[in-house]
Order: C-alpha cells, then structure tokens, then sequence
C-alpha cells in the first residue's frame, strides 16, 4: 500500500500484526511511524509504544512483542533501523506472523528495502508520483489560508524533484513569505536542479509515464535549458544506468566509478531495475547513434532529442 493511503486509512482497530516501512522517501517514512504512533492514546503511549532506534537482529524485541497493552486495544512496537537484514530476521519474521501477539502491532523500517518475507504488509515510501504530490500541496496550502497558482504548485513539484522533504522545507519558506504565491515568485525563490530533474525525467520513462516525462521535459525547455544539454545529461544517466545493472561492485565504489555520491546510487540503482540489461543495452546503442548523427551534422539538435526520446519509449516496450 502506498504511504498516503495507509496514513490516510490505517486505524487502531484494523491495524495488522506487521508493517514493513520501506522506500527512499525519509519524510513519508517519518510520516507513516507518526501517524502509526498517533493511534495510541497519549495518556498511556508510555505503556503502550515501544520504540527501539537501531537493532542489529529481530531477536533484540522478542520480549517487547509479548507485552500487553494497558487501557489500550493494542501495543506498538517500532523498530526505526534494522541494521542489517538477515536470514535469521526473515525466519524471525515469517515463525512471528504464524503466530503473533493479537494485541501487538510490529513495525519495522526499512530504508534499504531488503526485508522479503511472506505475509507482512508493505508501506511503500517510494518517491510520490506528481500529481500525488500536487495534490498533498494543495492540501498543505489550503491548511494555511495560502493561496496559490496552480502552475505554481506543479514548479514547486519539479524544481524539488518529486522530493517531499525538499518540498515541504520549500513550501514552509514560501509560506513566510507571502500568503499568495504565484508562479514567478517560485521561480524567484526556488532554484531547480537540472541534475534532479533529469533523474525524474528518466524515471517517468522507465515508468512508461510519458506524459509526465515530456511535461518535465517542457518545462526544462521553457527555462531555458539548452537541447543539446538535455541530450547529454540523458546519454550520461543511461550511461549511468547501465553501469550499475552490470556492476557487482558496492555501491560506494560504484559511486566513484561513474562520479556520482553513494545516494545517488541507490537513486540511479532504482530506477535501472525497472529496465532489463538488453533494454539498457538498446538504448546505449542508439544513444551512441543519435550523438554521432548530431555531431556529425546528420540531425539537427531537436531532432537528435526527439530520436533519443522516441528510443528510449521503444525499449520500454521490448
């Protein structure tokens, strides 16, 4: 279940025994634990919510998962890191759901997304799609009495690449500023990463959203971004891509490999799965193609990123 309908639907009452918290978005995953946490009546959350900050095994909370709740239907039991996830955990967690304490709510987050085993619940805290995301602004600016452009809002979403923690530390900001934001006061005081847009770019392509990958690519352009920039950028993170498909290295020297920072691996890493190696492959090649066209002044620049674009949404369909 995505982030924003669990906080959106999840109750004391029809809570299950275990929540895997998992996904690269550290504000949804705050977000999630909060509102789990919520859900037990402050008065007793001494009694009744246990939280460990760092285990190295599953075994450290044996104990804590056979307590009962004290004027409470249920206790919550939150493991905010799991140092690393392990065959012992996955067994731990599977021999738990067999049979678990009915009265307790287990909740592990995992950042890294490694925990797989059977019958848990998932709450994904992947990146939010834009228009989840237009949406949660719209409510967020509402709350404050804020009005807004709508154009505006979709900025916010770009220039911050789909990052809620960005956006909501950007919103805040404009929030102090003024109480009616619109588009040029975005472009004044937000300034975009082309870097973080064009990781978004790709990763609506590998989505098969191609609408928002050319909404992305618009915008881009009317800021003024040169086409054979574009075209560059897109080449190197396929580049990128690739490389860590193929890659069994670490990811820290991976990162120093293709010249990028051990996060952006991760980012990178996530977005290349949703690709087979022959599909990145293709586009490698035809990337290659388009560049020797355009510089051989066989093309000319729109028409190379027109061609590239075109390959990519073929692959996708290999």
């Amino acid at each position: 279940m995505n982030a924003i309908d669990f906080i959106n639907s999840i109750t004391l009452q029809t809570a299950l025994p275990i929540y895997v918290v998992n996904g690269e978005d550290v504000v949804l995953r705050q977000k999630v634990v909060e509102k789990l946490q919520s859900l037990i009546a402050e008065d007793y959350k001494t009694f009744n919510s246990i939280v460990f900050e760092s285990v190295s095994s599953l075994d450290e909370i044996y104990n804590a998962l056979q307590q009962l709740p004290v004027f409470s239907d249920k206790i919550m039991v939150i493991v905010k890191e799991l140092v690393k996830y392990n065959d012992n955990d996955k067994k731990f967690l599977e021999q738990y759901y067999k049979n678990p304490n009915p009265m307790c709510v287990l909740v592990v987050v995992d950042a890294e997304s490694a925990i797989k085993a059977k019958n848990i619940e998932y709450v994904d805290c992947s990146k939010l799609s834009t228009g989840s995301l237009v949406s949660y602004l719209t409510n967020f600016f509402n709350k404050r009495n804020v009005a807004i452009e709508q154009k505006a809002i979709e900025k916010i979403v770009l220039f911050c690449d789909n990052n809620l923690q960005k956006i909501n530390n950007e919103a805040e900001k404009l929030c102090l500023f003024t109480n009616n934001i619109t588009c040029e006061i975005v472009d004044n005081n937000i300034t975009p990463d082309i870097n973080n847009s064009i990781f978004a770019f790709t990763n609506a392509l590998a989505d098969k959203n191609n609408d928002e990958a050319l909404a992305i690519l618009q915008v881009l352009l009317q800021r003024g971004e040169s086409e054979g920039f574009i075209l560059a950028l897109i080449s190197a993170q396929y580049r990128k891509m690739f490389y860590c498909a193929t890659s069994n290295q670490e990811n820290d020297d991976i990162a120093k490999a293709i010249g990028v920072s051990p996060k952006a691996v991760y980012v990178v890493k996530k977005i290349a799965n949703k690709y087979s190696v022959k599909a990145l492959k293709f586009i490698m090649d035809k990337m290659y193609e388009v560049e020797l066209g355009f510089k051989s002044g066989e093309y000319v620049v729109s028409t190379a990123l027109v061609i590239a674009i075109s390959n990519i949404i073929v692959a996708n369909r290999r």
